[in-house]
């Protein structure tokens, strides 16, 4: 980072991001027309970082691991302005890197939900005060360039101190419910 072409860690380190996002924004709104109602629920977070190791032991090639396809373009004697390392049977392990720091902002469409509503006059006849039916979809859709499962990531659990690091957990499931609402 300092030009001395010497590596030490006063002169070469450097903050690189932060995993705490500088906005967090989220967006509800149910729409009615007639009988029908619409919810709409979205969810973002701009300007954090995520630190990969999922990605960082992905990207080892040492043979003992699946690695990325992308390791095609590794370092050989054909190829030697290769993206990756030459390929090797020891034990390589990347040092933390600035490498695998990515982008963690993210717009997702976390509930969107259809119902319709019996008219009162249909419904007092079968005895009830309102029959609602309803599909609602749950995660559907995330707008990311992150390249992991999930850019609302945190493999380490409520752990403050280690926030922003994906390790490849579990990414949040998409759910679609159908269901009936029935109030007597």
């Amino acid at each position: 980072m300092n030009d001395d072409d010497v590596v030490t860690l006063a002169g070469d380190q450097q903050l690189i991001g932060n995993s705490e996002a500088k906005f967090i924004a989220g967006f509800n709104n149910t729409f009615t027309y007639s009988n029908f109602d619409l919810n709409i629920e979205l969810q973002s977070s701009y300007g954090n970082k995520i630190y990969s190791t999922l990605r960082q032991n992905l990207e080892l090639t040492t043979g003992f691991q699946n690695v990325l396809g992308e390791l095609t373009n590794r370092w050989t004697a054909s190829n030697t302005t290769g993206t990756f390392q030459r390929a090797n049977e020891g034990t390589t392990v990347y040092p933390i890197s600035s490498r695998f720091v990515e982008d963690g902002s993210y717009l997702r469409l976390k509930t969107i939900s259809l119902g319709y509503s019996l008219p009162k006059k249909f419904a007092s006849k079968i005895y009830l005060t309102k029959l609602r039916a309803y599909v609602t979809a749950n995660n559907l859709f995330t707008w990311t360039k992150y390249t992991g499962y999930d850019p609302e990531v945190n493999s380490n659990g409520q752990n403050s101190a280690q926030q922003g690091v994906d390790s490849g957990a579990y990414p949040n499931a998409k759910s679609l419910v159908a269901g009936l609402s029935v109030t007597f």
